[in-house]
């Protein structure tokens, strides 16, 4: 049964990929979890379980891995509308807005590599290994750079990945000048930027899963000169994210048992086996604090952590990567993780039905985005399970409503 994801995910892209004749951004998240699946069948290969991965091969049944498969799959589809009808072009109508936003996160990303530079330069020149023990340390480089001022940029730090489309709808319609568009790209680097205080790797890797999602939805805009551009220019980045990972990754599990490969192999695969070692051994919680962070507070009055909370109610740790259905099993059980499903499901067709047409508003690239990122970051968990990235999605609706109130009484002609 391990196999079956990989095998199905890699069927599911094809058939996506047929049925429009490109490779588009329902495609890419196809491949993500067959991807994921392929390292899936390499920790039962090597027999990782109970060493790098908290599960046994009992787990892996036919239910939980056919509920896998199939939710999803829901959270897929929607996004074929994407491919199969692409917007002929997508308009501005309130550019001062936009302008705003792009000149406000060019000032947050200044103050942030003043206020941080040393310390991830102090990270970057010592040992990667120690750095990453250190910054869970209240005394760590991490803990003493982010104070103060610091710590209040990470609320609008991960709406940095948001600043992707900005970047691209600038780059393909509103051909600004250079220093703008390369300004505008730094943007959208500067929650990876901060991550590099406590050596983390999602951040980095969250970015490659948007660029490539970003490159996908924005390919047809592309003139050739901006294609061999971005090509050099992504490659080169790619390059060295890549170096940074792989740098990381050697730091973290060289010194263990199964060695540095053996690392990476339960790091990429263990969302589907620890889904099924959930589906058969957590007893849910029953709450919203991951679903909905912003409504919880994650300190106890006690001073316990609520991850800690239920790690003493359950017996078994959730600080692990289970994918998105992990999260929606744990929290909401069974029943409560079908219908979430079936809910955003239902919610992504609704909407994306109703944004994607062949004169696309920015307002709806915004909200596709911010619906994307579930099934796009949900072979590795729940993106918006925190507080910081939580604010993401209402930073996102709040400038959605914005633009969207804009274009309902602007004038026809619009920049585009």
């Amino acid at each position: 049964m391990v196999a079956v994801p990989f095998i199905y995910f890699s069927i599911l892209a094809c058939l996506l990929w047929r049925q429009t004749r490109t490779f588009g951004v329902a495609s890419l998240m196809a491949v993500l979890y067959a991807i994921s699946g392929f390292f899936s069948i390499l920790i039962d290969v090597n027999d990782f379980y109970g060493i790098n991965v908290s599960a046994s091969a009992d787990d892996v049944t036919f239910m939980p891995t056919f509920l896998y498969c199939a939710l999803i799959t829901l959270l897929i589809l929607p996004f074929q509308k994407v491919a199969r009808n692409p917007p002929r072009q997508i308009v501005l109508k309130d550019e001062r807005f936009f302008n705003l936003i792009c000149f406000a996160y060019m000032a947050l990303l200044v103050v942030t590599v003043l206020l941080m530079f040393r310390g991830v330069s102090t990270v970057l020149h010592s040992d990667l290994q120690e750095m990453k023990i250190e910054s869970r340390t209240a005394d760590g480089v991490a803990a003493t750079t982010r104070g103060g001022a610091a710590s209040f940029l990470n609320y609008f730090a991960d709406f940095s990945f948001f600043m992707l489309p900005f970047f691209f709808f600038s780059l393909c319609f509103l051909h600004r000048h250079f220093l703008f568009n390369l300004l505008l790209f730094c943007t959208t680097l500067m929650r990876v930027f901060i991550s590099l205080l406590s050596v983390d790797r999602s951040r980095p890797l969250f970015w490659i899963y948007m660029a490539a999602f970003s490159v996908l939805f924005f390919r047809p805009y592309f003139s050739k000169k901006q294609k061999r551009v971005l090509f050099i220019a992504g490659s080169t980045l790619a390059y060295l994210l890549v170096a940074y990972f792989a740098a990381v990754t050697v730091a973290r599990f060289h010194f263990r048992s199964t060695g540095t490969s053996g690392g990476l192999i339960a790091y990429a695969g263990q969302p589907f086996v620890h889904f099924c070692h959930y589906y058969h051994n957590y007893p849910p919680v029953y709450s919203f604090y991951r679903i909905f962070p912003l409504f919880y507070s994650p300190i106890l009055p006690n001073g316990d952590t609520l991850q800690w909370h239920y790690f003493l109610q359950t017996g078994i740790a959730t600080n692990v990567f289970t994918s998105v259905l992990g999260v929606f099993y744990a929290d909401l059980g069974l029943i409560g993780m079908i219908s979430m499903v079936l809910c955003l499901h239902f919610l992504f067709k609704f909407v994306l039905n109703r944004v994607v047409k062949h004169e696309m508003n920015f307002s709806g690239v915004l909200l596709m985005y911010a619906m994307a990122i579930i099934p796009l970051w949900g072979n590795i968990s729940y993106w918006y399970n925190v507080r910081p990235r939580m604010m993401t999605l209402v930073f996102c609706l709040l400038a959605v409503t914005r633009m969207y109130f804009k274009e309902r009484n602007s004038l026809p002609e619009a920049r585009g």
